[in-house]
Formats: C-alpha cells, structure tokens, sequence
C-alpha cells in the first residue's frame, strides 16, 4: 500500500431543514463531514469527482504537515479491481522512480519502466518475469524516439526503429532508392532484311 504522504480528505456538505423553537419558525441547517482519508491525491480526486457527478457539493483538503511527510515512497494499484496489486510504484528523492505493471493480471510484472522527474525514460518488456527485455521503448522528454524489438538472452536485438516527435519511423542505415537512374533496355524486335 502506498506510505501516507499526507492527510487528503474528501468533504461534502449537506443541508437539511430544522425545526427552531427558538425562531419560531423553520431554518436550514447546514452541516460538514469529512467522507474519508485518502494517501494519495489521485484517489481523492477520483473521489471529489464522482460525489460532484452525484450532486454532491465537495471539496478536497489536502495537509502534509508543512511538507513533513514528504514524498511517498511506493504505491500498490489494483487495475482490474479484483483485489490484488498490478502496478507497482517505487518512488525516490532524487526523482528516480519505477513502475512494474502486470499487463495480464496473472500476478507477474510484465512492464518496466524508468521515470525521472515524473517523466517516462524508458520501459523493458519481460513477459511473465522473463529475465531478459523481448521489447524496450526509448523516450527522450516523454516522447518515444526509439523502440528495440527481438531481445535474446544476451541483450540484442533483432529491430532497432527509431520515430520523430509524431511517431513516424525514421530511416537508420538506409541506402536511398534512386529512381532517376538510367536503366538500358535491349529492344528486342523483328527487323526487316
């Protein structure tokens, strides 16, 4: 489970109508309460955002003690909500994190990727815990540059293909196909004598 980087609470205000003997007559009442805790602000977000399509009037409230509680260290996420993990977040002070992804939900991490400053670097495909890339995915600024297919148990690779910024491949070793050369033909026709 992800450490408490902080308290976030999801509230919701609610008003109801009373009876005032004093006032001698009916006011609305209008009361607060805090719907849960969460540790992270994407599930409070999730929250905030599904009592709102409910119209439930909300807000979020988020404290981590003036920065105290720093930054998390990890994080468990269940994707197909059958209530075992499939994505695991490794998080670092230097801004190094890491991502294991189980892709078919058999309890193994398929995925691995790399992230610095929250940006991905690159992600290795392992099928079922193999213990060598059969993919791996090369990103420069969270663009993908680079993708190296066919891995063998000594790290090579069968494609290398690289991709500008709006994922077209880019030529590498390319030898470019001359389409004005010259070519001779023999013409092979029946001349009179």
């Amino acid at each position: 489970m992800a450490k408490l980087s902080g308290i976030l609470n999801v509230a919701a205000m609610g008003s109801s109508t009373q009876l005032d003997p004093d006032n001698g007559g009916l006011h609305d009442e209008v009361k607060t309460v805090t719907i849960r805790t969460f540790s992270s602000h994407e599930a409070a977000q999730l929250a905030t955002s599904n009592l709102e399509a409910h119209g439930i009037e909300c807000w979020m409230n988020a404290d981590d003690c003036g920065g105290m509680y720093g930054r998390e260290s990890s994080a468990e996420y269940d994707n197909n909500f059958d209530g075992k993990a499939d994505e695991w977040w490794t998080f670092s002070d230097d801004g190094t994190d890491t991502l294991q992804k189980d892709n078919d939900f058999n309890g193994i991490p398929d995925e691995f990727c790399v992230y610095k400053n929250r940006i991905i670097q690159q992600m290795d495909m392992k099928p079922n815990g193999s213990k060598f890339t059969t993919t791996r995915e090369i990103y420069q600024n969270g663009v993908l540059t680079e993708i190296l297919r066919g891995g063998d148990s000594n790290g090579n690779f069968k494609e290398d293909v690289h991709y500008d910024p709006f994922f077209n491949p880019i030529p590498i070793n390319f030898d470019p196909i001359i389409t004005n050369a010259l070519t001779a033909f023999q013409l092979l026709s029946s001349s009179p004598k």
